[in-house]
């Protein structure tokens, strides 16, 4: 039980980035092992699976979930700067999807002309991907389908100062299904009359 408990311990703290509540986590379990099995063999135990917990990071996974958590700030503040209402904003889920990889529009999705162009405040077109490749390759991924959406929008004479980018890269996905989620949102929001 106690070989498999350190395994255990071991294996998590190899798994993902340690943070302090890791590093608590594996400290108190070194201190109750070290305490079973008693003696100084015990307290050399304790002690070397706390330093053990205290030095350990694996730099890779830890700068990704860095990077992961930064992305994550970024696009929050960008929603907050939107200042989105409910109440007056439309969304067309889906506008266009893409193929895997790609940010081409291959056709005009037929709602674009269902679109009413007046009294609109700000268009604000998402781009998504599906979950394949790193989260920065994503990021410019969706942002390349942002932009080529914005293009179409504005070929179709929707006024490009009111057009905004974003790209939320495969961090908001509506399906299981990859090829759902190479996708670009839109929010058209409406001036109050």
């Amino acid at each position: 039980m106690l070989a498999a408990s350190v395994l255990a311990t071991g294996s998590q703290a190899n798994s993902s980035c340690v943070d302090n509540t890791d590093r608590i986590g594996f400290g108190v379990i070194g201190a109750i092992q070290g305490a079973i099995i008693g003696g100084p063999v015990g307290m050399f135990w304790a002690l070397g699976l706390m330093k053990y917990a205290d030095s350990y990071e694996n730099p890779v996974e830890c700068n990704q979930k860095k990077l992961a958590i930064k992305f994550e700030q970024k696009k929050q503040l960008a929603e907050e700067d939107l200042d989105l209402s409910p109440y007056d904003v439309v969304v067309y889920n889906s506008f266009i999807n893409f193929d895997y990889n790609s940010y081409v529009v291959k056709t005009v999705p037929t709602t674009l002309d269902l679109i009413e162009k007046k009294n609109i405040e700000s268009i604000i077109v998402n781009g998504h991907t599906d979950k394949c490749g790193t989260n920065e390759y994503n990021f410019a991924l969706g942002l390349k389908r942002a932009k080529e959406v914005k293009q179409l929008l504005v070929d179709y004479s929707f006024d490009e100062k009111l057009i905004k980018t974003i790209s939320y890269g495969e961090s908001n996905p509506i399906s299981s299904n990859d090829a759902s989620n190479r996708r670009v949102d839109l929010n058209i929001k409406y001036k109050n009359d």
